[in-house]
């Protein structure tokens, strides 16, 4: 989940540690999220609020992986094929992305399968030819048996390549 400090204010500090809220909110940044905003108070020494917002939502990892790319809202809407209002939108959370937009997106560097869970894609799996991938592929496929019968084949064709280096 990305913790992110957004603002730092005086207050009385006297509050309690934290408040959590589920739902719809405004963060003091002046996002709105339509999934889960978390919004903790932590009180410093100094009376310094330091506002600390985690935000589960695919339009803030949409917009994070645009930042990533250095590309302006308006560039980026170019290549998913939509205007600078809909990506906007995508990014505020009021609206999801199709799959035309998602493919286009991917073909640029996006990792859509962060975008949509939050969760990295492998970059191992990202690198490979394709004729490696159809390998996964066919491995995947195939019954828990094979696939030992196919470690050991493997296993035993690396170490005689390894003994002729």
């Amino acid at each position: 989940m990305p913790w992110q400090s957004r603002a730092a204010r005086a207050c009385s500090g006297v509050r309690g540690a934290g408040i959590v809220f589920i739902g719809v909110r405004s963060c003091s940044c002046g996002a709105n999220y339509a999934r889960i905003f978390v919004r903790v108070n932590i009180f410093a020494p100094n009376k310094l609020c330091l506002e600390v917002c985690s935000v589960v939502g695919a339009g803030d990892r949409l917009r994070e992986e645009r930042i990533a790319l250095g590309l302006k809202q308006e560039e980026f809407a170019q290549l998913g094929g939509v205007n600078r209002n809909t990506q906007g939108s995508y990014e505020k959370g009021e609206r999801n992305p199709d799959t035309a937009y998602l493919t286009a997106v991917a073909a640029v560097g996006v990792d859509v399968l962060y975008v949509i869970t939050g969760a990295r894609g492998s970059p191992a799996l990202k690198d490979l030819s394709g004729a490696e991938a159809e390998l996964v592929d066919k491995y995947r496929a195939i019954s828990n048996e094979d696939r030992d019968a196919i470690d050991r084949i493997i296993t035993a064709m690396a170490e005689l390549a390894t003994r002729r280096k």
